[in-house]
Parts: C-alpha cells; sequence; structure tokens
C-alpha cells in the first residue's frame, strides 16, 4: 500500500483527543489528577542539571582500582576547551609515585548529559617517563565530559577523568 492511502488524523483532531483524555482523567481522581500533573511537568522539565563534582582540571585522578594516579595538562591551552584538543597523561602508582611505562591507552570522550561521544577518537603516543599524548580529543559541545579512558598492559585498569568544557 501507498504510504498516503493510510487515514491520518488531523493536528486538531489529536488536539482535541488530548484535552478529552486529560479532562477525564482529572474528573476521575485528584490522586491520579496531580500525579498526571507531576509527570507532565517532570517531561517538559528537560534533564536536571548534573550534581556532579569537577575537580580542577590538573588535579590528580585515581584509577578504578585505585593502584594508579592519573595527572592530566592540556596544550596549547591551560584547559580543554571547545573543538579538538591535545591532553597529556602522566601515570604513576599509587603506593610507590613510580612512572608507569608500556601502557596500552584507549580513550573514549562522552558526554552523559547528551547521550553521546565525541566525533573521533583521540590518537595516543607514549612519550616515556609515564607519559603519554592523547590527540585530536575531541569536545565539540560545552558542558560536562567524560574521558573514558581504559588501561591495559602491566595495569589493567580504567580511569574517567570529568572536564567541563565552556
Amino acid at each position: 500500500r501507498d504510504l498516503h492511502s493510510f487515514p491520518t488524523r488531523r493536528s486538531s483532531d489529536l488536539m482535541r483527543s488530548i484535552v478529552w483524555t486529560a479532562d477525564a482523567l482529572r474528573r476521575t481522581s485528584p490522586r491520579l489528577n496531580a500525579l498526571a500533573t507531576v509527570a507532565v511537568l517532570s517531561a517538559c522539565s528537560g534533564p536536571t542539571p548534573s550534581s556532579t563534582e569537577v575537580p580542577p582540571f590538573d588535579a590528580p585522578v585515581a584509577s578504578k582500582s585505585g593502584n594508579l594516579t592519573i595527572t592530566m595538562t592540556s596544550t596549547p591551552h591551560d584547559v580543554p576547551v571547545r573543538g579538538k584538543n591535545q591532553l597529556k597523561f602522566e601515570i604513576r602508582e599509587a603506593e610507590t609515585a613510580v612512572e608507569v611505562d608500556g601502557l596500552e591507552l584507549e580513550m573514549v570522550p562522552f558526554m552523559p548529559a547528551m547521550g553521546h561521544g565525541g566525533p573521533t577518537l583521540p590518537a595516543i603516543t607514549p612519550l616515556g617517563e609515564g607519559r603519554y599524548l592523547f590527540d585530536d580529543v575531541s569536545l565539540p559541545m560545552p558542558g560536562l565530559w567524560e574521558l573514558r579512558t581504559t588501561i591495559s598492559g602491566s595495569h589493567s585498569d580504567s580511569v574517567v577523568p570529568l572536564v567541563e568544557v565552556e
């Protein structure tokens, strides 16, 4: 069948149907009316702001296991900005503060408020002395970003530093 041959409702018919349903619910029960009002207001209000406390960008971050400490720096800007960034991770053992070389890292920038990641995965270059450079870290929108990073090699771990982009 042709898609255009299916019956359609005009928007005015649909609006009358919605108003009739809402009116019927309101008459049915005051409690149900209050619940419906809360549901509609909640649905219309959009996402609530994140209550996540974002630490200073250069503050050390513990890995998920707590065995590693990661310190980030950004170049050429002091903090990541909207667009493409270069981020450097310095990774040390938490107990001894010894730099950890020979790791394989993979970063996926993810924006929880929007439910999506960045358009590309950053390239990584090991620099030695526990330092790793992530190039082309794309943060295309302002807001809170999670830098979801998996660590493998001599340590199997993960870390999710938070970055607030203006």
